[in-house]
């Protein structure tokens, strides 16, 4: 788990539905599509701030802005996944978003 502050790389936006045992659905992931992120793990001030709210978070994220991404959907690369908790869109401007993230064990 390293910081990988100041480059951007390629990560898969997905969907995660868990299985549901009662009413015997599968556990589904749908790809929805490739987005360019900068991932920061680092113990930068913005993740202090988040860790007050949610101390689950581990990671910031930044990307350009999309009005697609919402905390219902994960970020995965390789057998990492970043479940996103909350999204903030900077100034308001429709520019750019910072995502705050919790990154956890790929489920097969």
């Amino acid at each position: 788990m390293g910081t990988t502050s100041g480059r951007q790389a390629r990560w898969m936006l997905e969907r995660h539905t868990e299985a549901d045992d009662f009413t015997g659905a599968p556990e589904v992931v749908e790809e929805l599509e490739e987005v360019y992120l900068r991932v920061d793990s680092s113990s930068s001030r913005e993740l202090s701030r988040a860790q007050q709210v949610n101390p689950l978070v581990t990671h910031m994220v930044t990307c350009h802005y999309r009005p697609a991404i919402t905390p219902d959907l994960r970020f995965r690369k390789g057998g990492r996944v970043l479940s996103i908790d909350g999204v903030s869109n900077v100034r308001e401007e429709n520019r750019e978003l910072r995502i705050t993230a919790v990154e956890s064990l790929r489920s097969e």
